[in-house]
């Protein structure tokens, strides 16, 4: 139901009190996260790092755990996840680009915004979003790349 917030995070809590995996821990941090409970949200990003974790799941959380620990200003931490978070997508993205590739240039932008990496990444993450043009967010992101290209 609408703004059933708590009610929703009372649920979430009992769902993972009675088995905590990925799918779920994700979902609950997520809202978390939208709820602003940003402390509540690291915590379960950092329980999810401990579990088992396929490569594309491991850069996920990372990418996710990097996005709110810059909101924390917990910077040395933010920078760490990320960098982590960007090399795994690169491995993916090189093995599978039409899987991963969407997601490693999302990570190219992300670290140029976020973390004043290179400019020069613009371009690598442009190049690997034009073949998805009307794809999910991509035209949101070749905007971005723009924006930031021209600072």
């Amino acid at each position: 139901e609408k703004n059933q917030h708590k009610k929703a995070d009372r649920s979430f809590q009992k769902a993972i009190d009675e088995f905590f995996d990925y799918e779920n821990g994700l979902e609950y941090a997520n809202f978390l996260q939208r709820q602003n409970q940003l402390k509540k949200s690291e915590a379960i990003y950092n329980r999810i790092l401990k579990l088992k974790l396929s490569t594309s799941h491991r850069a996920t959380t990372l990418n996710n755990l990097a996005n709110l620990e810059d909101k924390l200003n917990q910077n040395q931490e933010a920078f760490k996840h990320y960098k982590e978070a960007l090399t795994l997508y690169r491995a993916l993205a090189k093995a599978n680009p039409s899987a991963f590739g969407l997601d490693y240039a999302k990570s190219l932008v992300m670290g140029v915004y976020f973390f004043n990496y290179p400019k020069e990444n613009l371009k690598e993450a442009k190049e690997i979003l034009l073949p998805f043009r009307g794809v999910g967010n991509v035209e949101w992101l070749l905007k971005k790349i723009e924006e930031l290209e021209s600072k």
